[in-house]
Parts: C-alpha cells; structure tokens; sequence
C-alpha cells in the first residue's frame, strides 16, 4: 500500500528506512544473521556509510548495533517462506541491486536454494546448492577432505544401537556424537555435540539423538590442549581463486574442549594455509570460507575439524588484523576491484569474545586450569573484541544486562 505521500507502509519501519538510505550514492547491504559475527560486518561496512538491514530471528547482541536496521523475523528453518517473500519484495523496490551476505548455515541454504527466484536482485557469493550439501553433511565432508588427501579424526555412522555396541571396542574415550546432516538437526539436538566419557554415556546419548531423529556421527575426539586448534578464514572469488586470507589459533574456547573461540591470536602457519587451500579449491568453493584443524599428539599431524562456507564468530579477528573480510567481499560484489594478490594481514592481533572467555575463564578457574590474574594478562592487550566498541556500546551493554540475568535465574533456582 502507498500512501498519499509516496510512503510505502506494507513494510515495517526499520525496512522502509533501510530502502529510503538505499537510494543514496552506496550500494546498500542485506546482512542475514544477528550473531557477533554479522556485528563485525554491520560495524565494517556502517562505519563506511554502507545502509545496512540486518534480518534475524533471536535477540543477540548484534541486533542492538546502530550500523544496521534490523528486522526480526520468524525462524528460518521452520518459515522460509516469510524470509523468501520479504527478500522479494525488498528486490522489487529496490532501484540497484543489494549486497546479499549470510553469516550462518540456515540462511545460506535459503539463498543457495532459491537462487533463481533471487537472480538480478541481489549480488551474493554463497556457493550453491550442492556445494553447502557437502559442506554442511558432516558425512559428505569428511568423505570428500578425505579423498582430497586431508587427514580426519576416526568417525563412524552407525545405523543402529547394534552397530554403536559393535565399534565400542575400538573407540577411545572420551568420543564425541553429533549430528551429520543439516543445521535443522543441530537446531533440533540444540547443541553442536554430545561428550560420551564412557560406553554407557555413549548409548544414552546415541539413544537420545536418534529419539529426535538425529542422525549421528561419532567422531574421535582429539586430545590435547585447545591451543592445538589452528584455523584459516579468507575470502574466495566466483572463479574459486583465493582473495583474502588469513591464519589463526585458538588459545581457549568455550566450552573448553569442544567449543567456538573465544580467545584466538593471528598467527603464520604456513600448513594450516596449505592444507586450507587445498581443501577449498577441491570443493570448489566460492565466497567467505572458515577452516578448523587440530594438531593430533599422537603424530603431530593436523587433523580436519570442520569447513564452513561463511565467516565464523572471530571474524574481528580477521578484521582488526587488516584482512577486512566484509568490506573485501563488499568491494568485489559492487565492482571495486581488488589487488591481484590475496590480501593478507598487515599485523598480529590478540581476539576475544568478551562474553565466551569470561565463562571460559570461570570453568577453566574451577578445574584449577587458569587463576584470575593470568586471565586478565591474556586479554588485557586484545585489540579485537568481539562485542565491546566504543562508537557502537549498546551490544556491549546489552551483553551485560543478559548476563546479570542469567545470574539471577540461577540464583533464583539455587534459593529454591
């Protein structure tokens, strides 16, 4: 419906004022995803006067930025439909196309799916279909590293708690179960993996996931310290040629053990780079890529954790080390231009997710693991964060109101 005065009113209000900043002289962007990741690229690109529209389900902290509108929209996973149609109908209003970038799973494979319908309206590099399907299956992952010459951890597929009961003789524990197939089974499970310590944990787990039909992958789980994890994000073009790059490791996570990063440091590792190219270009991929691999200390050989088709949670990392991935993605997508070279960084920087490393910190200080004070001489000197900026504190802000809540809750559950 328009109105007398020209306004577009079938629109919410965060949506009709992201298309009015959309007329201006810079190609607007539509940023798919609310986590600390997309903060990096509201803040990258809204610093530069880039209008951005940030579409998300669930109040995180990225959504309280003011580089971006923001509009909340039901789960993707569950209506994809409501997502489609307000993507088709900003495309339809739109006087130039905008720059498409996801930053998770779910909202990739919306695009990838629907790419004809969202053809000539938008500018993305989110691989294909059938790339995210061997991306993002666990099962077809590891098969496809493997025989592109890259070492996996031990796994196995069982189809039935027979067959989980028949590999337990050759398994060391603690293993690991997760789902293989799709973020909707991770969305289902609600977490990344399960931990078995021992054989009984292990069917009760197993038992429980395929309860909710999840299928399940277990997987050896590494020994070592988190600080074995070394990673590589860049940034790879339609022609599948690297353009950006940069090389990383994991000092702790949260959970420690088996989480995401929330303390990592730049770092050159000249075989994480290798073994990271060589699995890309025999995926093929294109656009934004994460690579996870941990140094095994049985031989001292890396082996492959996870790929992710998108940036990941430390990508200020990547950032604040002068390997600007959104505005590197940005700049190629509005025909900028790019140096021949890849784009490598241009400085070594400490990282930390301010909210992760403080419960990180906290359970790492309860097995006697990390005192208070070497903490704070860790991060004290970080020059990537994660949530706190002081242009933009709001996130930062917010983080702090959603922890003193959680505190509360469970105080409130201790009293009774």
């Amino acid at each position: 419906m328009i109105r007398g005065d020209g306004a577009d009113t079938t629109l919410s209000p965060p949506v009709r004022h992201w298309l009015n900043q959309a007329r201006g002289p810079t190609a607007p962007v539509i940023l798919l995803g609310g986590s600390c990741n997309a903060l990096s690229f509201a803040r990258s690109l809204g610093r530069r006067g880039v209008p951005v529209l940030m579409l998300e389900t669930n109040p995180l902290l990225g959504i309280y930025t003011r580089y971006a509108d923001v509009q909340l929209l039901p789960d993707v996973r569950q209506r994809p439909d409501v997502w489609l149609e307000l993507l088709q109908s900003i495309g339809h209003r739109l006087t130039r196309p905008a720059v498409l970038f996801s930053t998770c799973d779910g909202h990739s494979q919306l695009v990838a799916k629907n790419a004809a319908k969202l053809e000539g309206r938008f500018r993305s590099c989110i691989p294909d279909a059938a790339t995210l399907e061997r991306i993002h299956n666990k099962r077809l992952q590891y098969d496809f590293a493997a025989a592109a010459g890259i070492s996996i951890p031990a796994v196995h597929y069982p189809a039935s708690l027979d067959d989980v009961r028949l590999i337990i003789p050759y398994l060391q524990f603690p293993t690991i179960l997760k789902p293989y197939d799709s973020d909707e089974s991770r969305s289902r499970l609600k977490k990344k993996l399960l931990i078995a310590a021992t054989p009984a944990e292990l069917i009760a787990s197993y038992e429980r996931m395929t309860a909710m039909e999840v299928p399940v992958i277990i997987q050896e789980m590494i020994g070592g310290d988190d600080s074995e994890i070394y990673g590589y994000f860049g940034f790879w073009d339609h022609d599948c040629r690297e353009r950006a790059w940069v090389t990383r490791r994991k000092l702790r996570q949260y959970p420690p053990g088996a989480g995401d990063g929330s303390f990592q440091v730049t770092v050159d590792a000249s075989d994480i780079l290798e073994l990271s190219r060589r699995l890309l270009r025999a995926f093929g991929l294109r656009g934004f890529a994460g690579v996870e691999f941990k140094r095994h200390p049985r031989d001292g050989a890396f082996r492959l954790i996870e790929i992710n088709a998108r940036t990941e949670s430390g990508n200020q990392l990547a950032i604040s080390a002068g390997v600007d991935l959104p505005w590197i993605g940005y700049r190629y997508l509005t025909g900028e231009g790019l140096p021949t070279e890849p784009i490598r960084p241009s400085r070594q920087v400490k990282y930390v997710n301010e909210e992760w490393d403080v419960q990180s910190f906290a359970m790492l200080r309860r097995s006697s693991r990390l005192s208070f004070r070497s903490w704070l001489a860790s991060i004290y000197d970080a020059e990537a964060r994660a949530i706190w900026a002081a242009d933009d504190p709001k996130p930062f802000a917010m983080g702090i109101v959603r922890a003193i809540r959680k505190l509360g809750v469970r105080h409130g559950s201790r009293v009774a």
